[in-house]
């Protein structure tokens, strides 16, 4: 798609469900293209990604900067094919990016990491890595917020993550971060897992942007292991918040899809492989128009 100057269109790439004609898997990727930038966010596992890139008609070698939402497996494995085929492409990530982590649940634990063959891509890519803990402007109206403040008493990582395979050392997912578009419809925020919590990122995205109304989120939520309580909570705040839009994919969870289809009747917009969504950047942008490809 040629770059316009009216509007950000976002193309989910991977998401854990997907249109009949693509592949899904466990995972999250976001193809932004706006008047300023084009954006990859995030990767998925690897082989939704590359195929789906083609079925899609993405051409990646075009990728001004790639952003990485933080470190598991499910987001970094298409990293590899994405740094080859976008060779002068920026990169974005925290430092903690590649460091060891396990998923420990009943004493067996799971490799989530990064892989080896994605962390060597990003050592061997051409362009200098930014590393970036705090805010950080990708260009005029867009930027990733570094590491998230955990402010709320309710939220967490949402899972048995661990630095160390015997558990005993957890992992704060310190990594993880979200970007911020800025339109003439108000705030969209991208988020990859929202390990600091839904409510912290939006909040935090609203601080460091400058910007008074939130439009739209679109991302993985991880609210799949919520309780009750901590849904309820997220409920209440997310009132406060009061988005236009809200677009959960991947680590949501069903039911708490359900349950934000419930409260947010008007503003739940469904998400999978293959979904566009156009945020017009002039006039008030309250309807964004959503394309099934």
């Amino acid at each position: 798609m040629t770059k316009t100057t009216n509007e950000i269109r976002l193309t989910v790439v991977v998401d854990n469900t997907a249109n009949p004609n693509l592949i899904s898997e466990h995972g999250f990727s976001l193809w932004i293209e706006s008047n300023e930038q084009t954006v990859l966010f995030d990767t998925g596992q690897g082989p939704a990604f590359k195929e789906n890139v083609h079925r899609l008609n993405i051409d990646i070698s075009k990728t001004d900067t790639i952003v990485l939402s933080h470190g598991h497996y499910d987001h970094t494995g298409g990293l590899p094919y994405a740094l080859s085929m976008a060779q002068s492409a920026r990169l974005f990530a925290h430092p903690d990016v590649s460091i060891p982590r396990y998923s420990v649940s009943d004493n067996v634990a799971r490799s989530i990491a990064m892989t080896q063959i994605s962390h060597e891509a990003m050592i061997w890519h051409p362009v200098d890595t930014t590393w970036t803990t705090s805010p950080t402007l990708i260009a005029d109206n867009m930027g990733v917020t570094g590491k998230i403040p955990r402010q709320t008493n309710y939220e967490d990582t949402g899972g048995p993550f661990f630095v160390n395979e015997t558990g005993s050392h957890p992992d704060l997912i310190e990594d993880d971060m979200a970007l911020w578009l800025r339109t003439e419809c108000g705030l969209v925020v991208v988020a990859g897992c929202c390990h600091a919590g839904i409510i912290n990122t939006l909040r935090y995205a609203l601080e460091i942007s400058g910007e008074s109304h939130l439009h739209a989120v679109i991302g993985g939520f991880h609210l799949v292991n919520a309780s009750k309580q901590r849904m309820e909570k997220t409920v209440k705040d997310l009132r406060l918040l009061n988005p236009d839009i809200l677009i959960p994919c991947h680590c949501t969870g069903q039911a708490a899809i359900e349950k934000l289809e419930h409260e947010f009747p008007s503003s739940i917009k469904p998400c999978l492989a293959g979904s566009v969504f156009r945020f017009p950047v002039t006039g008030n942008g309250k309807n964004v128009k959503l394309l099934l490809q």
